[in-house]
């Protein structure tokens, strides 16, 4: 699995969301959006853990 590939495309996800969060006029709804964004920047920084894990464990510390 490519952590690192992964983390890329939810930082994609992320700022798409905040792009559109952006436009919405209803505050809520922007609100939501921009709550949406941070999940997927913690989903991000999930996976980068997991392949600066998967690295030093396949070369050691």
């Amino acid at each position: 699995m490519d952590y690192s590939a992964n983390a890329k495309r939810y930082r994609d996800q992320a700022e798409e969301l905040r792009a559109k969060s952006d436009l919405m006029k209803d505050p809520e709804t922007s609100a939501q959006y921009g709550r949406m964004a941070e999940a997927y920047d913690k989903l991000a920084d999930g996976q980068d853990d997991l392949a600066r894990n998967m690295r030093v464990k396949k070369n050691g510390p």
